[in-house]
């Protein structure tokens, strides 16, 4: 994987609008010495070599724990919500440190772009690199539930919630021996599809807009 796509994968909302050229539409990374500019490729980088000991460490080391999400394992809208804030406290331990396995778990097989941020993520993180801040909170959420009937026809209970989301400002260090890449804060609107199966929640698609 190269070095921009790197740069790209760590913003979940990106995920959809990667492009083969690379680039995407939303939240690009940008070098600290030429303002909106999007970061270039490694055989291009013109950022300042540093020392890695100076480098900033990652802020959310700590995995989240379920006990701390009320409701998450509950088929109902509460439960849907609660599944979705806990998905995001998920995302920013992942990108601070590269476990994916709290966030493949959440995941339905069917959602393949999930799977392949985890890919790429474990990929930048046994490169070397990470994150720093990208913090994600939610608000103004709304759940639309669909109950299933369950046993009788096999059919699951699916959800789907909108809401605005707000990514803090963030710091990508995807290689120690130069300045970070940079990116402001940012927010938007966004829905996540969710699945009820076996007593949990599973993600099955993300979308911006």
């Amino acid at each position: 994987m190269s070095k921009t796509t790197q740069r790209i994968v760590v913003l979940i909302f990106a995920l959809a609008l990667i492009i083969p050229a690379g680039l995407v539409g939303i939240g690009q990374f940008t070098q600290n010495d030429q303002g909106g500019r999007q970061v270039a490729d490694s055989a291009q980088d013109t950022r300042a070599k540093v020392d890695p000991a100076t480098q900033p460490k990652p802020t959310n080391t700590t995995e989240p724990s379920r006990a701390d999400f009320p409701g998450i394992d509950d088929e109902t809208e509460a439960g849907a919500k609660a599944a979705t804030t806990y998905l995001f406290a998920v995302y920013a331990y992942m990108i601070g440190t590269g476990d994916t396995s709290a966030w493949r778990e959440l995941m339905d097989p069917s959602c393949e772009e999930c799977m392949r941020f985890a890919d790429n993520a474990e990929q930048l993180h046994a490169a070397g690199g990470w994150i720093v801040g990208g913090e994600i909170t939610l608000s103004d959420e709304k759940v639309t539930l669909t109950k299933g009937n369950g046993a009788s026809d096999g059919a699951s209970t699916t959800a789907k919630v909108d809401a605005t989301f707000h990514e803090a400002a963030a710091k990508l260090i995807d290689d120690p021996t130069r300045e970070p890449a940079t990116r402001g804060a940012s927010q938007g609107k966004f829905s996540v599809g969710l699945r009820f199966v076996d007593g949990h929640w599973r993600v099955t698609s993300m979308a911006v807009g």
